[in-house]
């Protein structure tokens, strides 16, 4: 099946696609998928519907989700003869986890910023705000990214297949991605989170992360903050 789509004319733009879905946690939206996935060079919607419909064997569209037709799908794609196929870039397994982190990072980046939900009341009730019910939502591309990117970059681990249990020091390093991503928006991401009501295990998940995986490096001292 993966042959047929090596056939197409481009066949990177449904490989780039099934390569992230292989590793997110929940089916994504349209919206989420163009956070996680470069998708510039398609000007609209139904631009990427053809790519995802090329992608038919494997990812099916139910109104804006993908998801995969079938987990046997999921789990064909993660053999170790399909992965070669779908990771022809050179890039291994942990190289697309980090992919999905930093593209995460920089799409909560972009959007993220206190009072998201233009509320102006610092004192207001969660059941108030409601963003997915606002038009438009300010954290629909970015739901995935921000209850997910944590996981994500849990799972890259160095010493490439299976890593060694350790984080990779390029992703947490001094002044890097992450840690330039916490220092600026450590509170509006909890402030998303707490929207979205996912806060406790999310912060709980990084206070752990910090603790064990970063105590040499700066990153370190947001363990208080988070906690």
């Amino acid at each position: 099946m993966l042959h047929t789509i090596n056939d197409l004319g481009d066949p990177e733009p449904c490989k780039s696609i099934l390569a992230v879905l292989c590793f997110t946690h929940r089916p994504i939206t349209l919206k989420e998928l163009g956070a996680l996935v470069d998708l510039s060079g398609f000007r609209t919607n139904d631009e990427v519907k053809e790519v995802i419909e090329s992608c038919g064997s494997f990812l099916t569209l139910q109104g804006s989700t993908v998801s995969f037709v079938h987990q046997s799908a999921n789990d064909h794609l993660t053999k170790e003869e399909s992965m070669k196929i779908i990771f022809s870039d050179g890039l291994i397994e942990r190289q697309h986890e980090e992919v999905v982190v930093l593209h995460s990072i920089s799409a909560m980046g972009d959007l993220l910023r206190r009072d998201i939900c233009n509320m102006r009341d610092l004192g207001c009730y969660i059941e108030d705000i409601g963003s997915a019910g606002r038009d438009p939502d300010p954290l629909e591309t970015i739901r995935y990214c921000c209850t997910y990117w944590l996981d994500h970059l849990c799972e890259v681990r160095c010493g490439g297949d299976g890593g060694n249990g350790e984080l990779d020091i390029d992703l947490i390093r001094d002044d890097g991605e992450v840690h330039k991503f916490l220092m600026e928006h450590l509170l509006h991401w909890l402030e998303a989170l707490s929207i979205m009501k996912s806060i406790p295990g999310t912060t709980l998940k990084l206070v752990n992360t910090l603790e064990v995986s970063c105590p040499k490096f700066k990153i370190h001292s947001l363990k208080s903050t988070a906690s």
